[in-house]
């Protein structure tokens, strides 16, 4: 029989690790170091050690972490949309304390691909940089369903539903991000722009490689359509783009306007 003790919160009698008045831990740890840091973790990011778990399993075995949060053990790993926002978050902040302009990194790599851009094609690229960078968490949201349905589409008889497959998605794009904020230091370092191309190189391989193992299957044969899935999730995306722009055009044209000047 567990024993009564009083709740250092509400001073009520109760069993148990928690208190069932206000919910207060029962038989809290003192005060250290080690205490203060496990709880800076769970009241800013809602998690003990899921994160670094989360984080280790993607590295080695990320099909373990896909099947599990799919499978309805939420409590073991960061869920997938979660994690998703803590990475672009920690590649933001770090992007900033390094002091690296992420509109001048992409406009450092546009001018290499197009190096016989005019100059107003210049301008226009570098307007559409720092509208992604101002915009860059919601941007990568929202493109985000584009890539999920592109899976989705290719994979659909696998019988996972949308919801299913985007844990792959939301996991298969945050990760890389570890990877990315090494290149980002490389870039500090040399302003090579070729670093740039290689974030995106690794996000794209990864995911590619996590969607080959997660489905049953003959692994290269779920590799090309992995590859078929995600130019599709682009040509989706191009094509909301172009709408979208038509769309804006009619109801505000000055916008538009405003934007190519």
């Amino acid at each position: 029989m567990e024993n009564t003790t009083t709740c250092i919160n509400c001073e009520q009698a109760t069993v148990g690790k928690f208190c069932h008045n206000c919910g207060q831990k029962q038989g809290v740890s003192r005060l250290t170091w080690s205490t203060v840091f496990g709880e800076l973790q769970k009241r800013m990011f809602g998690f003990d050690n899921n994160f670094l778990r989360t984080m280790k399993d993607l590295t080695i075995r990320p099909h373990v972490v896909i099947n599990s949060i799919i499978e309805g053990n939420r409590i073991k790993y960061v869920g997938p949309v979660g994690y998703y926002f803590v990475m672009i978050t920690i590649y933001i902040l770090f992007m900033s304390i390094i002091n690296v302009d992420m509109s001048e990194m992409m406009g450092t790599v546009s001018g290499t691909i197009n190096s016989d851009a005019t100059e107003s094609q210049v301008i226009f690229q570098n307007k559409l940089n720092q509208f992604i960078v101002n915009n860059f968490k919601l941007i990568s949201f929202l493109m985000m369903p584009f890539f999920i349905f592109g899976v989705w589409l290719v994979f659909k008889n696998k019988g996972y539903n949308f919801l299913e497959t985007s844990v792959i998605n939301f996991f298969g794009q945050a990760h890389p991000l570890w990877a990315s904020i090494i290149l980002v230091i490389v870039y500090k370092v040399t302003g090579d722009s070729t670093s740039f191309l290689a974030m995106s190189s690794i996000t794209y391989l990864y995911l590619l490689f996590i969607i080959a193992a997660f489905y049953k299957g003959n692994k290269v044969w779920n590799f090309i359509k992995a590859i078929f899935s995600l130019i599709l999730g682009l040509v989706f995306i191009m094509l909301f783009s172009f709408l979208l722009i038509f769309v804006i055009g009619i109801v505000n044209p000055e916008m538009i306007k405003g934007f190519a000047n």
